[in-house]
């Protein structure tokens, strides 16, 4: 650790602080008579203020040469003290592996006090059931009002099931004005049933006010199915998109726009035709 290192690189200073001391406690315990600290130059002497004076003959004092034991005595001094301060100077830089604490490791230990948790009360039932109902636009029909009820089995947080089933009246009396008859009566029941699959795409919140806050959550959804008009049936693609806004842990608000497409030729001549289909509803999970 870091720690470790840095202990070691103080212990290895204080060590060197402590061996230099004791070299200067040598060195003056010397005696100054032996020449060891004594400058070999000639030394001439200078005027008052530093500066070098005219040489004059009866001035000039040559100190005499230092013995030759002065000089080994110095050069002993200072190759002990070099090589008894040079092993701790590399020890103190020598790098020191640090080892990466473990994935279990926590480095820093928080003294936090932790609120008591409160867990929600939420059912683990994945069955929704409930009923609709919106207006349903036949292509060429108008527009009439629908009803209905569906049930999802919610396999994931994300994905569901869902089977749906509804009815819708409609009227072919347009065309009656202008004498012409599609449909055997002029008001016919339209049924039609699917299995589709869902998808969870966006769960959030839905705000009602400053303080009200619901779970929510935008799904897509499509499926195959069939629709049944005058007595005929038509195999029927449906897909859209929807939001369910949870009141509580069991209870929903459904919002679904649907587009019903399906093949048919009761007008004279075979079309594909786009039946768009906007309903609300009410789920309770159990």
């Amino acid at each position: 650790m870091r720690h470790g290192s840095t202990t070691r690189s103080r212990g290895a200073f204080r060590l060197f602080f402590s061996i230099a001391r004791h070299t200067l406690r040598v060195i003056r315990s010397i005696p100054r008579g032996s020449g060891l600290f004594r400058d070999d130059s000639p030394k001439i002497r200078g005027s008052r203020y530093g500066r070098p004076a005219l040489p004059r003959q009866s001035h000039i004092h040559v100190h005499r040469k230092p013995p030759p034991h002065g000089r080994a005595l110095r050069r002993i001094v200072i190759s002990v003290a070099c090589g008894i301060l040079t092993p701790p100077l590399c020890l103190a830089q020598q790098p020191v592996a640090v080892e990466p604490p473990g994935d279990d490791e926590q480095i820093i230990q928080p003294e936090v006090s932790r609120l008591p948790e409160k867990l929600p009360k939420i059912d683990t039932e994945d069955f929704e059931v409930g009923a609709f109902v919106g207006l349903y636009s036949l292509e060429d029909f108008g527009t009439e009002v629908q009803y209905g009820t569906q049930a999802a089995y919610h396999v994931t947080e994300d994905i569901f099931f869902e089977g749906a089933f509804a009815l819708a009246e409609v009227s072919d009396t347009t065309y009656r004005s202008i004498g012409l008859s599609l449909f055997p009566e002029e008001d016919q029941t339209l049924s039609y049933y699917n299995l589709s699959v869902g998808f969870n795409l966006l769960p959030g919140e839905f705000f009602m006010g400053r303080k009200t806050a619901y779970t929510a959550q935008v799904y897509v959804i499509g499926g195959v199915g069939s629709t049944d008009l005058a007595e005929e049936g038509y195999f029927t693609l449906n897909y859209g998109i929807g939001v369910r806004i949870l009141g509580n842990d069991w209870f929903a608000v459904r919002v679904d726009f649907r587009d019903h497409v399906f093949d048919t030729d009761i007008v004279g001549r075979s079309k594909t035709t786009h039946n768009l289909a906007l309903q609300t509803g009410l789920t309770i999970f159990f």
